[in-house]
């Protein structure tokens, strides 16, 4: 009966964490406000920074998705890292003034550099006349509305910091729909605990910067050993000065578009590559979040294996946890589905599957992740 009842305690602690955090997301995120433009004859220039690496099937488009932008001062910065395709040339191709590539080939580094891109961005950052700067990715692209509305929510507020949504687009099989519901949940995370000004996430296919906050923090100085990461930790590192003073911008027209990963083995690589940092967080309340979801996650899925040892009171534990993920987790990723327009991502026929992927995902990639440090990103050999 001892092990019975310490299996059952720990079971209900971690039930009622569970229960807890979920709660006090879907609270946060309903008391998010939806931003709306306001009026503003201010147009400070923005620098958009677009990093890239080998990316000559989507760097074009992305690139003409900024240009296309209704807002009226910006430049571009392509700050490649090193590509052994054509993804130069097809940004030269583009022949536009607003558009210029910094090569990283072209500069010389410390031998026992990690993060090129982190290295790329300062240097872009550095070179960069915008007063804010804005980051998406190669492979994202964009409404028109995009730069005006972060402009517009920079114009009318003292933050240093903005975080936008991004989402997936073009997913047409259950397998990329799951991404798809998985991601808006990111977004939902994201804006929530940014809002609650206790967990601090962020993106760097949409983030934009003061220029002088991130001169003022030295980058991601203490930061060149780790080579992912280069957006939250470098929300974190803002957010140790500028507590107040970090927005996530609730807002379907400020949003970027990626694409999700087309097979388990992308798939698995890219979320393994994401889960080796969470560890190097200096917000360790965000860590210990993220642990206890996992334990969560663990404990629903080992449950039946302890019927052996512990009967039907195993079953009970199982029962009673997995009904608490599934509401809890649709009535949170229904909020945040139905506000990006996005409402058949949680149908019956998408959803109910996508939560034993999900189980299945976190626990492994959570497990793989702590493990596996090292890992190979486009040809390039990291941890």
């Amino acid at each position: 009966m001892g092990l019975i009842f310490t299996y059952l305690f720990f079971s209900c602690l971690l039930s009622l964490s569970y229960f807890l955090i979920l709660v006090f997301l879907i609270k946060n995120w309903e008391s998010l406000p939806v931003f709306h433009r306001k009026k503003s004859k201010h147009h400070p220039w923005i620098t958009v920074l677009v990093p890239a690496r080998n990316e000559t099937d989507h760097i074009r488009n992305c690139i003409q998705h900024i240009l296309a932008q209704d807002y009226p001062n910006f430049d571009i910065i392509v700050i490649d890292d090193h590509s052994t395709d054509d993804t130069v040339d097809k940004v030269n191709a583009l022949k536009d003034e607003r558009v210029q590539v910094i090569s990283l080939a072209t500069r010389t580094f410390p031998k026992e550099a990690q993060s090129f891109k982190k290295l790329g961005i300062e240097i872009g950052v550095k070179a960069a006349k915008g007063t804010w700067i804005v980051m998406t990715d190669a492979d994202c692209i964009m409404k028109k509305q995009w730069l005006s509305n972060i402009a517009n929510a920079a114009n009318h507020s003292d933050d240093v910091l903005i975080a936008g949504p991004v989402l997936y687009t073009q997913d047409q099989s259950l397998f990329e729909q799951w991404q798809s519901l998985d991601f808006i949940g990111m977004m939902g995370v994201t804006g929530a605990g940014i809002h609650s000004q206790s967990v601090h996430l962020c993106n760097g296919a949409n983030l934009a910067f003061k220029k002088s906050v991130f001169e003022e923090i030295n980058g991601y100085q203490d930061y060149h050993h780790l080579a992912s990461g280069d957006d939250m930790l470098l929300l974190q590192k803002i957010r140790a000065i500028y507590p107040n003073r970090i927005r996530f911008l609730k807002s379907k027209h400020a949003a970027t578009y990626t694409y999700p990963m087309r097979t388990m083995v992308s798939f698995w690589r890219q979320r393994v590559r994401w889960a080796t940092k969470t560890t190097s967080y200096p917000e360790k309340r965000t860590t210990l979040i993220w642990a206890l979801v996992w334990l969560f996650c663990v404990s629903i899925f080992i449950a039946p294996i302890l019927s052996v040892w512990f009967g039907y009171w195993a079953w009970i534990v199982f029962l009673g946890q997995f009904l608490l993920k599934v509401i809890l987790d649709y009535i949170f990723l229904s909020k945040v589905a139905h506000f990006f327009e996005r409402p058949q991502l949680v149908s019956f026929k998408v959803y109910f599957p996508a939560i034993f992927f999900e189980l299945s995902y976190i626990i492994l990639v959570g497990l793989a992740g702590n493990l596996q440090k090292k890992y190979v990103w486009k040809g390039r050999k990291v941890q």
